[in-house]
């Protein structure tokens, strides 16, 4: 579990090479497995983009972690 931060603010989104939200979660336990449109098909091999967003326990801004990762088939 992440210490340190707000786990209410917590925010994942994975985008695919067009910028088009493929997958979009508030809930920290759940990980993106390859699904896209609401889990009735599984994406195509690419990159693919993350942004996490989430607030420090005390804080005001936002934090924002991204990177990628490659889905092969």
């Amino acid at each position: 579990m992440l210490t340190g931060f707000d786990a209410q603010t917590y925010e994942m989104m994975v985008f695919d090479r067009w910028g088009s939200v493929v997958f979009q979660t508030r809930d920290m336990t759940e990980g993106w497995m390859g699904n896209v449109r609401s889990g009735t098909h599984y994406a195509e091999a690419g990159l693919y983009q993350w942004v996490i967003s989430i607030k420090k326990q005390f804080g005001v801004e936002m934090s924002r972690f991204q990177g990628h990762v490659t889905m092969l088939r």
